[in-house]
């Protein structure tokens, strides 16, 4: 098995969310700041990326509404995380950006546009759960 730690704070977290969330019509909805629940949780912020975006690979959960300054999010609740699912779907590992040489086309350059642009998107959703936190 991969990251076996990885696991055990995608457990917990979804466990912290599934106690928190809400039957709605969509589904079971938990409605919150994720890193707030990792500090109650007594995990370290730095798991926060991986353990969400882990979480939405497995498809535990998807996003129905993101929030920002202090508006929680919402997430639907889908299913709990299994060994079974960690192992079907493996973390990704952090990617090292490619080094372009002089046959690099438009749509490697491109690809590699999108690819920073998720990143960027990461780090700002990252920063308003962060401010949202200290607010």
């Amino acid at each position: 098995m991969g990251n076996p730690a990885l696991l055990d704070h995608c457990i917990t977290i979804w466990n912290g969310m599934d106690e928190r969330a809400e039957d709605k019509l969509e589904g079971r909805v938990y409605e919150g700041f994720l890193t707030g629940l990792f500090n109650e949780l007594g995990l370290n912020t730095p798991y926060y990326t991986a353990v969400r975006n882990q979480l939405v690979n497995m498809d535990c959960m998807r996003l129905i509404k993101r929030g920002g300054g202090p508006t929680p999010s919402k997430w639907l609740l889908m299913q709990a995380p299994t060994i079974e699912l960690f192992e079907a779907f493996p973390p990704s590992q952090p990617s090292q950006a490619p080094k372009l040489n002089k046959k690099a086309n438009a749509n490697q350059v491109m690809q590699m546009v999108r690819d920073l642009g998720n990143r960027v998107a990461n780090l700002e959703d990252q920063m308003l759960e962060v401010r949202d936190d200290h607010s």
